[in-house]
This record gives structure tokens, sequence and C-alpha cells, in this order.
């Protein structure tokens, strides 16, 4: 459809089997970020003394903040500024950027660091998300935050704020006033109500696709496929309510 597209994995899912990039369907993107943290990966092990084995480098140093572990570059800045680079170099281009953030992902081999790692994201973030939105293009930009899941791996905790994250994931939609075929009110009142990822999905769909519909789409890689369709029991969040009452069997979920 004329995107270019950016796909940031912040670690070397070369050879994982836990990815459905290039597992599940093929991954096409222009850019891409984590054959840069392959090289950290090698980087790491070298440091170590250990073997490089290509099969073992997706499972390597990947929860560590740094280009050298706990000192240099924050290897989160290997994609925000990527992205930044991105849109200015293709100005004249629609743009698709999906960033997986891995600043405090792993959790139990540094327990203790989970937080400040976290916090220091926080600024990451916010310089990055300043520098894009007082871009020239930015009332034409949307940009979604959303978070994974809550606590994995580490110590069980009783803290409600993990409890809540896993069933009520943080998600901030950043949109112009300026779009059309869009109602910010709609939005303000599906704001606390029951919504899903499948709602996400034919929200974005409806913004990059038109008409939303299955459209036969050539590849010069695997020839001609279909869309994946959008789901007809899902919401489009911009345009339409979400009713008060929907219930997790309405929604899927």
């Amino acid at each position: 459809m004329g995107y270019v597209t950016f796909f940031g994995e912040e670690f070397c899912f070369d050879h994982s089997p836990y990815v459905t990039q290039d597992n599940i369907f093929d991954l096409n993107a222009d850019i891409k970020v984590h054959t840069a943290h392959c090289r950290i990966a090698e980087r790491y092990l070298m440091q170590q003394n250990l073997t490089i084995n290509p099969k073992k480098l997706w499972g390597t140093g990947f929860h560590l903040p740094c280009v050298d572990g706990d000192q240099g570059l924050e290897k989160s800045l290997i994609s925000t500024e990527s992205i930044l680079q991105m849109w200015s170099k293709y100005s004249d281009r629609p743009r698709f950027a999906f960033l997986n953030a891995m600043a405090a992902h792993d959790y139990a081999p540094r327990w203790e660091a989970m937080t400040q790692k976290a916090e220091t994201y926080d600024f990451v973030l916010s310089s990055f998300l300043r520098k894009l939105l007082s871009r020239p293009g930015a009332s034409n930009t949307i940009v979604v935050l959303r978070s994974d899941h809550g606590l994995q791996d580490g110590p069980s905790t009783a803290d409600f704020s993990t409890q809540a994250e896993h069933s009520r994931p943080w998600t901030e939609i950043i949109l112009p006033q300026s779009l059309s075929e869009i109602s910010l009110e709609v939005l303000k009142k599906n704001q606390e109500r029951l919504a899903s990822g499948f709602d996400l999905y034919h929200t974005l769909r409806s913004i990059m696709t038109s008409p939303l519909n299955n459209v036969m789409t050539g590849s010069s890689t695997s020839g001609d496929f279909v869309q994946p369709p959008v789901p007809p029991w899902s919401i489009n969040l911009l345009t339409q309510e979400i009713p008060v009452g929907r219930t997790c069997f309405e929604g899927r979920i």
C-alpha cells in the first residue's frame, strides 16, 4: 500500500522458536533493528569469553539495558532514534512503525533492577514522543502505546497493580484532532469501557486500509494473498461507541 515499514524487536530473535515473525509469517519490513541486537549479543558473548553460537544469540543478554550490559548507550535508543530518522528520511511517504520495547521485560535475572529500568525508559519514551510529535507531519500521525502483560518469571507477588495489568494492559492512543472520519468524543466515551486487542486491530486497519475489507494484495515473494479479516464483533474505537454493558463473551475475550 506504499507504506515504509519498520519492525523493532529489541533482542536478537534469529532462530528463536518463541516469535511469530519468520516462523508463522515472513518478515518483509523495510527497516529492521534486531540485527543490531544480534551484534550486541555477539559482543556480550565475547566479553564473557563464551562461544558464539548463532542459534543461541536470541537468548543472550536481552534483559541487560545497555550495549555493554550496565554501561554505555541505552539499547532502547537504537530503535527510537531509528524511527525518528525514518520519519525524516521518508517524509513524503506513509510510514508504519512497530516497536516492541524490552526495557523491563525479563524480571527473573534482574529483579532488583526492574523499577530502575522502567523509570529510565520513561525518560527515553517521553523524549522520543516529544521529538516525534514536534516534527512536521505530526498532524497526520497516530501513536499507540500498549503494555504487554504483568509480572512474569520473577517472584510471585500480591501487588494489586501487577494483578491488574494482566487483565487491563495499559493502552494510550495519541492522535491529532485534524484527522477526518474519526470522533474524539467517541474515543473519550470508550476510555473506561471493555475494549480488546481485536478492537485495536479493527481501529488500526480502518485507519490504514480503504475500503476495510479482504483486499487481494500482490507480494513479490509469495504471490497474491488475502489480508486477514476484521472480526465482525470488533469495534472501531474512533467511530463506534462500546456498549456500556459489553461482556467478555460479546467481546470474544
